[in-house]
């Protein structure tokens, strides 16, 4: 059993929660596959589409019922084609047959599926299945409430299917008890849509220790002792399923790929195996395979020893559990302080801005004011200064050219002069 707790804290621990369709499930889809591989087992990988959840589909249903429930009070013929599209739509639904969920978007999933060759001649096939999906918390999964599961669903269906019947025989015959029939089976597929917006909007995805981690450990430490010791004349399949919490959609997938090879296969799907003990299902099972090799009496004394092995491996599951619940809620604790602490700061600085936002602006008005002022006087200095330099420059301007002119005519004094006294100097040769 040490084997399959392995497989269980791989998928739990390291993997997380494996939603359909998601990123966690084809994560635990290729950690299968190694396995197989690991072990030598032929095997594949199938892919198919599907959508993610079976709340919408059910949601879609009950709200065609609901809907006619309330059109039955004034209008009863319409009010009965409503309740019975729903039923017919819940009905497909229930039996996996996508009458409304093939509307809706699909993402890509897949199915890992080994086969372990008999010996001899096969002259029997057993299927060995499990999902390795998860699903989201819901308040009908509390243990406070699971042990009501049966006659909740009991209750869903009664009044899904029986409400045409209700709006039926309260508009031919006897209106005051069907009418109440037809109340209270509207009141509770109400009451089952408003259940299943909150698993959707507040619900968690799940590690799924047991639902299902614990059938796909058992599964793969089974086709473990299966590829060692192969069965004489039994070929076993390996089916590792995906999307079973959105409605058996790996199954179906399955089933359509390889329904006419399983047809007259003994199948048997580890679901759920519990702390206290095995599914009775999965000891015929064994019990079966152990009369073709002769080791009944032996399998059975080991699967014992395994079982208190399982229950004290899955105690310490659940008491990790606990632990990150504790964990989970300490963070949730403290980041519901930090938002306080956040929210606080924030309102701080508004305050802050409130006070200091108008001082701030008046200081502001009164430094432009003063800047404006001392520009003014400065302008004003500066043009002073101007003119004055503008006075000098002029006055020194006219001083310089009086007196270029004055030794201008200097200059042409001399000149003259000096020409005349030239032209004496000639008059005087030439007599």
């Amino acid at each position: 059993m040490s084997k399959a707790m392995e497989h269980v804290r791989y998928l739990v621990d390291i993997v997380g929660f494996r939603a359909p369709a998601s990123e966690g499930e084809r994560w635990a889809s290729k950690y299968i596959a190694e396995v197989l591989e690991r072990l030598g087992i032929e095997h594949q990988v199938e892919s198919f589409d599907s959508h993610k959840t079976f709340s919408y589909p059910l949601i879609i249903a009950f709200s065609l019922s609901v809907l006619g429930g309330v059109l039955a009070c004034s209008h009863g013929f319409l009010g009965f084609l409503m309740v019975t599209l729903g039923a017919v739509a819940f009905y497909q639904e229930a039996h996996c047959r996508g009458w409304v969920s093939r509307w809706l978007p699909h993402e890509p999933s897949q199915n890992v599926v080994g086969r372990i060759p008999a010996k001899g001649e096969a002259r029997r096939r057993v299927l060995v299945c499990a999902h390795y999906d998860t699903s989201r918390s819901a308040w009908y999964f509390h243990p406070r409430f699971v042990g009501g599961f049966r006659t909740i669903f009991l209750l869903t269906v009664v009044s899904a299917m029986g409400l045409p019947v209700f709006v039926l025989l309260g508009g031919l015959f006897w209106s005051g008890l069907f009418g109440l029939l037809r109340d209270l089976s509207t009141l509770w597929l109400f009451l089952s849509i408003l259940v299943l917006l909150h698993r959707e909007v507040y619900g968690k995805n799940v590690v799924g220790a047991n639902d299902n981690a614990s059938g796909t450990g058992v599964m793969l430490a089974l086709a473990e002792r299966l590829a060692k010791e192969r069965l004489q004349n039994t070929e076993v399949w390996i089916a590792a399923t995906g999307c079973e919490e959105a409605g058996l959609v790996g199954m179906r997938a399955l089933l359509d790929r390889h329904g006419q090879e399983l047809e007259k296969a003994l199948a048997d799907s580890l679901q759920e195996v519990y702390t206290r003990q095995f599914d009775n299902r999965l000891y015929q099972l064994e019990n079966r395979l152990l009369q073709r090799v002769g080791e009944q009496q032996e399998m059975i004394d080991s699967l014992v020893s395994r079982s208190v092995m399982l229950e004290r491996e899955v105690s310490e599951i659940e008491t990790r559990q606990q632990e990150m619940q504790v964990q989970q809620e300490e963070t949730e604790q403290l980041a519901i302080m930090n938002k306080h602490i956040i929210f606080g700061e924030k309102e701080r600085f508004r305050r802050m801005l409130f006070i200091a936002g108008p001082s701030l602006l008046g200081l502001i008005l009164i430094s432009t004011v003063l800047f404006f002022v001392l520009f003014m006087r400065q302008t004003e200095q500066t043009d002073r200064k101007i003119m004055a330099l503008r006075k000098y420059t002029h006055n020194e301007v006219y001083e310089t050219r009086d007196e270029l002119l004055m030794r201008f005519k200097k200059r042409i004094r001399k000149l003259r002069e000096r020409l005349e006294q030239r032209m004496v100097k000639n008059e005087r040769k030439e007599k």
